[in-house]
């Protein structure tokens, strides 16, 4: 009788340190699935489940991260209880894009001399980030990462400051003004990425002294988004006459004058020797009639143009009126550079430019109407002749630089900079030589949406990983221990 309860009490025993040895390896699994899952890309463990993908990196920031060389730190300037999860959520993915890149979060609070080693701010706002490397730092505000569409204003994008004024005034009337939020992180990290480990920045001169419209500062905004530096530039002026040798493009925009004998000269050696132009230019002062030397600059490249505005005749192709044209964007030159060619890019009062095929030039049409597009010429008559125009052209030497030249002057006008920012951007990068455009389009933010914070999730880590697993081994233990009493 006591041999079998011997026997019996051994096999209880086997059996309780079996369950045991079983629970300790249940809970070994469990805590090193959860380690690995922790270790596993936010964009893996976390997919992004927003209706215009919120947290999507686009292949323009991917190409950015793989070809870094430069270790850079993203510091998220917050204080934990005001730390906003969408710019968390972004940050995490970029660390994860790249070893190069590190986030780290600080609070102003418990550390209020921070910032005073990247700015002479005394502060700066809440979510605001500063990226650093060991070329140069920049600041991106955080109330810059939020911009806001108005009701029957789809061309252009408002600042908080902005879209607050906006909201106050309409109360003061009596009404409500709503609009629509857009996030603009991955616009604002990865132009900050680029700016901090570009070795040079390039430098675009524009080009003054023959009645140029003025550049706005909405435009040098653009172009400073772009990680490109702007300078002003009088070809015939000081002791170093022509275009400087760091110019990586130069721009003439809209001249109502014409250039001097001795500025073309000038501009053609620039050429022939690599340079880059970016031309704007108005129906009025476009043709050897009104502006001779600025039409034989034109000439060498291949082109000449028309003293005329363009109608279009779609209806499809035209915002708001015929003389305000969508023109198709064509997949050469800067086209190539675009995310899209179906974007729509507005050329008002533009005039038709016409290759004339040059055996020293490669012209590349970058913008046409449809076939229904008329001269103003033709507007008042009742059977209109129509035909295909171009707006816009890409003109190379052989052995030399480029001359992109677009026949709008409102092109980069505040009235349409915005909805043509990746127009600028894209020309930019071709002119510019830049590896990459880095305008990247906002992306609109759910009305509702579920925000967990690290608190939250380091309670459910600790429930999953310890909590849980440790029931598991202490039922485990309980049930050995009163078998191995009987």
């Amino acid at each position: 009788m006591n041999e079998q309860n011997n026997k019996s009490k051994k096999n209880t025993l086997k059996i309780g340190s079996f369950s045991i040895v079983i629970s300790l390896i249940v809970l070994a699994v469990v805590i090193t699935a959860n380690l690995l899952v922790g270790s596993l890309p936010a964009w893996l463990i976390r997919p992004d489940t927003t209706k215009d993908g919120l947290f999507t990196i686009s292949d323009t920031t991917k190409e950015i991260a793989a070809a870094l060389e430069t270790d850079v730190t993203l510091y998220h300037i917050t204080q934990p209880d005001n730390a906003n999860v969408t710019v968390q959520e972004i940050l995490q993915r970029y660390a994860d894009m790249s070893t190069h890149i590190k986030v780290v979060e600080i609070d102003p609070v418990a550390k209020p001399t921070f910032i005073s080693e990247y700015t002479s701010a005394e502060q700066i706002a809440e979510n605001s980030i500063i990226a650093v490397s060991d070329k140069r730092s920049t600041i991106i505000d955080g109330n810059a990462l939020y911009m806001y569409k108005l009701p029957g204003d789809d061309m252009n994008y408002y600042s908080r400051s902005e879209y607050e004024y906006y909201y106050q005034m309409f109360a003061y009337q009596g009404q409500h003004l709503s609009a629509e939020e857009y996030f603009f992180g991955e616009n604002e990290l990865t132009r900050a990425l680029d700016y901090v480990t570009t070795e040079e920045l390039p430098i675009l001169y524009v080009v003054g002294g023959h009645g140029e419209l003025q550049l706005t500062e909405t435009f040098s905004a653009a172009v400073a988004d772009e990680n490109v530096e702007m300078r002003d530039l009088t070809l015939l002026a000081g002791e170093t006459q022509g275009v400087p040798e760091d110019a990586a493009a130069i721009i003439i925009n809209v001249p109502q004058k014409d250039i001097t004998e001795e500025e073309l000269t000038m501009l053609k050696t620039y050429l022939n020797a690599g340079g880059n132009i970016l031309l704007t230019t108005f129906f009025q002062f476009c043709t050897t009639d009104t502006v001779p030397n600025i039409a034989s600059l034109a000439e060498y490249m291949g082109l000449t143009a028309t003293a005329d505005v363009v109608f279009e005749g779609d209806n499809t192709k035209y915002y708001q009126s015929s003389n305000i044209i969508i023109p198709t964007l064509a997949e050469q030159g800067l086209g190539a550079n675009l995310p899209s060619t179906n974007i729509s890019t507005y050329m008002a009062n533009a005039h038709p430019i016409t290759n004339t095929e040059s055996e020293n030039v490669t012209a590349v049409p970058l913008m046409t109407t449809s076939n229904m597009a008329y001269l103003s010429a033709e507007a008042e008559k009742e059977d209109k002749t129509t035909a295909s125009f171009t707006l816009a052209w890409e003109a190379t030497l052989k052995e030399g630089g480029k001359l992109i030249w677009f026949s709008s002057p409102y092109l980069f006008s505040d009235n349409f900079i915005q909805a043509n920012s990746q127009i600028l951007a894209a020309v930019l990068q071709q002119a510019g030589e830049k590896p990459n455009a880095v305008s990247i389009v906002g992306k609109a933010v759910p009305t509702s949406t579920l925000d967990v914070s690290q608190g939250d999730i380091t309670t459910w880590f600790i429930v999953m990983v310890v909590a849980v697993p440790l029931i598991f081994l202490i039922t485990g233990f309980v049930v050995w221990f009163l078998r191995r009493r009987r």
